[in-house]
């Protein structure tokens, strides 16, 4: 019973701090459109495959899918979630954004932040601030009119720079447009390549990146650790299953049915329970509901991969044509694919990520929607 009011009481945070009251629009599909002739008053909140914002929204954007075009104007701050994202409208305010391909042509009006794999700031684009990026290839063209901080594989800027820029990179290199009014601080494997016509204004300061460590044989105890904690997942997610099997089925139903959403309720969770735990821990009142809360949501962040590798051990079943097989063989599937996954460098971390937030989401809105059913049925 306690555990269905906190989950309750987390919702109820999502939904006020996030700003999903009542006059929050919220479209979830395979296609979301908002049409260019249509302006939205407050904030929106999208989740699909394709998602085409072409009309005014009036307050935040906060969307995640699989191809998000951003071609209308936002009032306040945009954040959002993809494997193609396309930003040509402008923002008002910050704008962030992580994806495969992330391409920005539109003005920012503070702070820019990107993640993914290859990213582009046109030369038409226009940032207020500063711009922080992580990415594999990223390329800086617009105007940037405070600093500019890049960790990346290539990276090439051909644009105009405020103040200072900082760079850890494999490849740096400075278009014939570049134009750094502040430092150059940079490290790099060798000296950047800097075409004619490029300007720093302030000084250029170059480190020698180390060369990489090379790989280490894997200690035994940290082969036996990993294999413990796999087992362990195991076990737990055996029993969970075995004790709730009808709700793990509906989770990781819920999970492989609706991920953006999952994803998205998901993303939400994670930041708002930390932030809304430390508000009530400032009084002795909330204390205890604090300690509560913390307590449901470490447990809710273990459990999350087990939902998504029983999810993802049943779509591989289902795939293969057995989609009445066991629950626990399909989860035992799931976390050892799951397990290899994030064991990938570099790209282990995301889907750790991925997976974090799509299990939360899936279980979140799982609770959600059995919290409604006995209303829709009075």
């Amino acid at each position: 019973m306690r555990t269905r009011y906190v989950t309750l009481v987390c919702i109820l945070l999502v939904l006020t701090v996030a700003g999903m009251a009542c006059s929050t629009v919220l479209r979830s599909g395979e296609e979301v459109s908002v049409p260019a002739g249509e302006s939205i008053a407050d904030d929106l909140v999208a989740s699909g495959q394709n998602l085409n914002i072409g009309g005014n929204v009036a307050g935040d954007l906060l969307a995640a899918g699989g191809q998000v075009s951003s071609t209308g104007r936002v009032g306040q701050s945009a954040m959002l979630a993809g494997g193609t994202i396309n930003i040509s409208g402008p923002v008002a305010g910050s704008l962030r954004a992580a994806g495969g391909q992330v391409n920005v042509s539109g003005p920012v009006g503070k702070n820019l932040m990107l993640a993914g794999g290859t990213l582009t700031v046109s030369d038409q684009a226009r940032v207020g601030r500063d711009v922080d990026v992580a990415g594999g290839n990223v390329r800086i063209a617009g105007n940037v009119a405070g600093n500019v901080r890049i960790s990346g594989g290539q990276v090439y800027i051909d644009g105009v720079v405020g103040q200072n820029v900082v760079v850890y990179a494999g490849k740096l290199t400075l278009g014939p447009r570049a134009l750094i009014k502040g430092d150059l601080t940079y490290t790099s494997g060798k000296k950047a390549s800097i075409a004619s016509g490029a300007k720093v204004l302030g000084q250029t300061k170059y480190t020698l990146r180390a060369e990489p460590i090379k790989e280490k044989k894997a200690k035994p105890w940290m082969t036996v650790w990993l294999f413990i904690r796999l087992v362990g997942a195991f076990i737990v997610g055996l029993i969970v299953i075995a004790l709730a099997p009808r709700d793990s089925i509906s989770v990781a139903d819920r999970i492989s049915g609706s991920p953006w959403i999952s994803m998205l309720a998901g993303f939400i969770i994670l930041v708002v329970v930390p932030v809304a735990a430390a508000i009530l821990a400032v009084t002795l009142i909330g204390l205890p509901l604090a300690v509560i809360l913390l307590a449901v949501y470490f447990i809710l962040l273990y459990l999350s991969r087990l939902f998504v590798a029983l999810s993802l051990g049943r779509w591989i079943f289902a795939l293969f044509r057995m989609p009445g097989t066991s629950p626990y063989l399909a989860f035992l599937v799931g976390i050892v694919v799951l397990w290899f996954l994030t064991l990938i460098p570099f790209l282990g971390g995301w889907i750790n990520f991925i997976i974090l937030i799509l299990g939360l989401g899936g279980m979140i809105m799982h609770r959600y929607y059995l919290l409604r059913a006995p209303r829709a049925q009075e």
